[in-house]
């Protein structure tokens, strides 16, 4: 029974160092102290808007046009299988000048798949993206922004993006007005939002896109007033 306890012991405890190195010291080292990261632009009127999990067919092309009527760019981080679904809307985002990133081929953490299934995931994804609109993506965001010590390797021909603010905008219950609320005291030069155009992925709720949309079109209108340029990464 004493051996099968101090197995067990030693099985948690690898399992214990594995987390540590594979995932959380990385995680911790890209956030804190910005290590093979982008997050934070350095400009004097440039605010840069990115969108995780899309294309959706109803949502997006309500945020394009919304994006289209104020003359300001984003960056789209999609998920190359509603990519591989939505080809016409990759094509509208390359052609009214938005910048294409990666989210994985499927909303997955980094942290639960292996290095070289997360290399899959990322090639799968840029060979969609490239067929679609003839460029290579060259800006990756893992799902949560959740790197492994793998990442930085395999993956240095890409430059991972993360952000400066996210605002829960994938919950209903954040509401319109906290979240314009939220967004405007954050509304400044080099910042980078964290916004969702998509809101079937696990933990968002479906309706949560129509009202980052709704706030997002206040937040525009106050950015034109202060002279704020939106831009892509």
């Amino acid at each position: 029974m004493k051996n099968g306890e101090e197995g067990m012991d030693r099985i948690l405890w690898w399992i214990f160092y594995f987390l540590t190195f594979y995932a959380f010291i990385p995680g911790f080292v890209s956030r804190v102290f910005g290590f093979r990261v982008f997050r934070r632009g350095l400009a004097k009127r440039e605010v840069a808007l990115t969108f995780d999990d899309g294309p959706d067919p109803e949502y997006t092309p309500q945020l394009l046009d919304l994006l289209n009527s104020y003359g300001a760019k984003a960056t789209f981080f999609v998920v190359g299988s509603h990519a591989e679904k939505n080809p016409e809307l990759i094509r509208r985002m390359h052609k009214e000048g938005h910048t294409l990133g990666i989210h994985n081929y499927v909303h997955r953490s980094n942290w639960i798949m292996s290095p070289r299934t997360v290399k899959r995931q990322v090639q799968r994804t840029s060979d969609i993206i490239e067929s679609i609109t003839g460029e290579r993506p060259v800006y990756y965001r893992p799902p949560w922004g959740i790197v492994n010590v793998f990442d930085f390797a395999q993956l240095r021909h890409m430059q991972i993006v993360l952000w400066t603010s996210m605002f829960g905008d994938w919950k209903e219950k954040v509401g319109v007005e906290n979240l314009y609320r939220k967004m405007r005291e954050r509304l400044a030069p080099g910042q980078v939002f964290l916004l969702h155009d998509r809101g079937d992925t696990f933990g968002a709720d479906p309706g949560a896109p129509a009202q980052t949309i709704e706030a997002l079109e206040r937040i525009l209108k106050d950015g034109r007033e202060l002279d704020l340029r939106f831009v892509g990464i």
